[in-house]
């Protein structure tokens, strides 16, 4: 069984564990495994995460892909955080994030305030604005959005470990949604 193989077993072992303690290792070992072989590259980490979720709603369902995402995007940021913590950088050299335009001071400013507000409706405004203005300004590039997104939160970890992480889960989470939306036929 080739690596490629290898880890696609690995993911859907994860999508139909019934053990969180289990999956929680499958997922581990998972990003781990393509961290090393991809060099650390977050992009290409990110890139083949979303091609086993295709993989995995090819041959089970879309539920379980989603699942999928949602599991190993929380993985991912936490692998990620835990080797800055660590301080050894996830990423070769020059920063996995690049792009044309850097994420501006206000909607990182708008980003934390989401987080760190005690409103739900207030900070699921907040999020869609700042999800909507990225849409606007990179033109719907998921990719584009997805580097801005990962500036923010950048900025917002100089000032506030906690709130870049719950920034990094909940951007996460919405940009799955609007890629599931984007796969999924309109009726």
């Amino acid at each position: 069984m080739n690596n490629d193989e290898h880890i696609f077993a690995l993911a859907l072992d994860a999508v139909n564990q019934s053990d969180t303690n289990v999956s929680a290792n499958l997922y581990d070992q998972i990003i781990r495994q393509l961290s090393a072989v991809l060099n650390g590259d977050q992009k290409e980490i990110a890139l083949a995460l979303q091609s086993l979720a295709k993989r995995i709603e090819s041959q089970k369902d879309a539920d379980s892909a989603f699942r999928f995402k949602q599991r190993s995007c929380e993985t991912f940021l936490l692998f990620n955080m835990e080797a800055r913590r660590s301080g050894r950088n996830p990423v070769p050299s020059a920063t996995a994030v690049t792009g044309s335009h850097s994420a501006s001071d206000e909607l990182a400013t708008k980003a934390k305030t989401a987080v760190t507000t005690n409103n739900s409706a207030d900070a699921e405004r907040l999020f869609t604005e700042i999800i909507e203005e990225l849409k606007r300004r990179h033109k719907d590039d998921q990719r584009e959005i997805a580097a801005q997104l990962q500036l923010i939160s950048k900025k917002i970890e100089t000032e506030d470990a906690q709130a870049a992480f719950a920034f990094k889960q909940r951007s996460c989470e919405l940009m799955l949604r609007i890629s599931m939306a984007s796969r999924r036929p309109r009726t």
